[in-house]
């Protein structure tokens, strides 16, 4: 397959462009982003077609896939025109800025038949491959996810200063880190969407215009879920904005076992009758090679005229959560 990928000034672009590299099967024929500079130098390193305006690329070139990404404010723009393009895509989450503008791409996807599927690339982790094996028959009861990434100073530059912005990026960490978690709780608990009992934002910290702090309580009939993220580690200068290390801590607990994360590659499994505890070396974020599984996953679709493995409406489903607990920590903090 011919593979595009647009808004590539976006900090994951590595994520999807490395492993489709690497796929003999497939080649990336052009870029795009509307900083020239960006375009033209990833196009030139690449040896293929470059352009600052997507649409012209995709119309001159007609790719058999397209990677999109970019600001999130552009995303809902992107997915349209893809969408009436007829082109199949994935795109980077969050897609949009609010529920009601994915819920409509969503609605658009769906009745054009579009292969139109959001980047939840931790749903390919080592951690919810073990979940789907050995825990999804069992009663849930309580989960955890707590996940703080790099402080804020990394996004202080021309080209990623739009996620310390509100009308660009929609918000901050939560938004930016959390729809990973909240779409793991919904799956965790086939529950579409579970009600925002309670929540909290805070810039304390940073000083940004964006939440470094958030705090959502959920519950899915009975089973309560507590989200915490946050731009809050300590980064060295100079680091790559997409390889900070995470501070984590995640706890499932079933009804017959003890699931504990306490960093990106090690897992804690321990039965509840105290008969059997295993430590499991396993990816627990987006690090490893999820990205890569997800790439491969939905370019093998695509090519078969399979349909995607989750859609748009699931990511609509994500934000209606978010949207709800910016409303309810506005409410709280007055």
């Amino acid at each position: 397959m011919n593979v595009a990928f647009i808004g590539v000034a976006h900090h994951h672009t590595p994520f999807y462009l490395r492993p489709v590299q690497g796929m003999a099967q497939h080649r990336v024929t052009a870029v795009a982003d509307p900083d020239p500079e960006v375009a033209r130098a990833l196009g030139e390193q690449l040896g293929c077609s470059w352009a600052v305006d997507y649409r012209e690329l995709l119309a001159r070139q007609r790719p058999d896939f397209v990677f999109a990404l970019g600001r999130h404010c552009d995303m809902a723009a992107e997915a349209d025109f893809l969408i009436d393009e007829g082109i199949p895509f994935a795109i980077e989450k969050p897609v949009g800025l609010h529920e009601d503008e994915v819920a409509r791409l969503a609605a658009r996807a769906a009745a054009r038949g579009a292969f139109a599927v959001p980047a939840f690339v931790m749903r390919y982790n080592e951690l919810a491959g073990l979940l789907r094996r050995e825990l999804m028959d069992e009663r849930l009861d309580y989960v955890l996810f707590r996940w703080f990434s790099g402080r804020t100073f990394r996004y202080e530059n021309s080209r990623l200063a739009w996620l310390l912005n509100p009308a660009e990026a929609g918000g901050g960490c939560l938004i930016h880190l959390g729809v990973h978690h909240l779409d793991w709780f919904r799956w965790l608990t086939g529950t579409r969407r579970p009600r925002v009992r309670h929540a909290l934002v805070a810039n304390r910290a940073e000083g940004q215009p964006v939440e470094d702090y958030s705090l959502v309580q959920l519950d899915a009939g009975g089973i309560v879920g507590t989200l915490e993220t946050g731009y809050l580690r300590p980064v060295s200068p100079g680091t790559d904005a997409a390889a900070v290390p995470f501070d984590l801590h995640y706890l499932i607990r079933t009804e017959r076992h003890h699931l504990v994360v306490s960093d990106p590659w090690t897992i804690e499994l321990r039965a509840l009758d105290g008969q059997s505890a295993r430590t499991i070396r396993g990816s627990t974020t987006n690090a490893g090679d999820c990205s890569a599984a997800f790439c491969s996953d939905v370019l093998r679709r695509a090519a078969a005229g399979q349909p995607p493995p989750f859609d748009l409406s699931d990511m609509a489903d994500v934000l209606s959560l978010v949207d709800e607990a910016y409303r309810l920590a506005r409410l709280t903090t007055g």
